[in-house]
């Protein structure tokens, strides 16, 4: 679509607009993360670590979480989805032995539930809180920066139902 201005309406009362970005260059990306996959320039940490979580929801366990598969179609079987709990859901990856946590990621689902599964996800290495998911629509992932923080395990937490379909822990 070629154009030389862009218009907003203003349709009620009240007009409050906070950024407005015109991109012409369509592979400039202006936030850095989750439209891609990650590069695995370092092991994936989670590999292999024992996953396991509160509650399980359809035998989608989460052992799907940590098997490299991050395709994004619960359909397929290949996200962990929680059950219901009054008390919240969580999938902890037990790493063995202490690490210096510098990111994770978490795939998240890419259908209509995406929002309500995984906005608002607290990831931990151990007892330090690294982040907080902060949904944005059509991201393949979310990274939290955990600073180094040594752990020998990492937890993602939520109220709610859970679902997420892999995730990429990163030493510092």
């Amino acid at each position: 679509m070629k154009g030389s201005e862009v218009s907003i309406v203003l349709e009620s009362d009240y007009l409050t607009i906070c950024e407005v970005i015109v991109m012409v260059n369509h592979d400039f990306e202006p936030n850095e993360a989750a439209l891609e996959p990650i590069e695995q320039e370092r092991p994936n940490l989670a590999s292999g670590a024992e996953a396991s979580a509160s509650t399980v929801h359809l035998n989608l366990g989460p052992q799907l979480l940590n098997d490299g598969n991050v395709d994004a179609d619960i359909a397929k079987g290949s996200c962990y989805q929680s059950a219901t709990s009054q008390n919240g859901n969580w999938v902890r990856f037990d790493l063995e032995e202490e690490k210096n946590i510098g990111m994770v990621a978490l795939y998240a689902r890419m259908d209509s539930q995406t929002y309500q599964t995984i906005a608002g996800a607290e990831v931990r290495a151990g007892d330090h809180l690294c982040g907080v998911v902060n949904y944005r629509a059509g991201h393949l992932y979310y990274r939290i920066n955990c600073d180094g923080t040594t752990a020998s395990s990492v937890t993602v937490t939520k109220l709610g139902w859970l679902s997420f379909c892999e995730i990429v822990i990163h030493e510092a």
